[in-house]
């Protein structure tokens, strides 16, 4: 048995009109496109950090970043030990 096709008008979709009205504003502006450059690494560790972080889609998380609605935290990499007296570091004999 095959599965049925959905219903078409013309050839389109019966409900491909219904995406086509005015979407309600989520933020009370519409949203315009902007691009962004990035390595392909650094895209799937966004959508990644989007997934992890409980949202929709990276676009959600970077709106929500760009508001201050949604923060990140890294603890700061622990810095290089600092050569005390007498050590060997940076000596003229090295």
């Amino acid at each position: 048995m095959t599965a049925a096709t959905p219903r078409t008008n013309n050839g389109r979709h019966i409900n491909s009109r219904a995406n086509l009205g005015p979407r309600p504003l989520k933020y009370g502006e519409p949203k315009k496109k902007h691009a962004l450059t990035l390595t392909g690494t650094g895209w799937a560790g966004l959508q990644a950090l989007a997934s992890a972080s409980g949202f929709s889609s990276v676009t959600e998380l970077l709106e929500r970043l760009g508001r201050g609605e949604y923060t990140l935290s890294q603890t700061p990499p622990t810095p290089p030990p600092v050569p005390g007296p007498g050590s060997r570091a940076g000596s003229a004999a090295d």
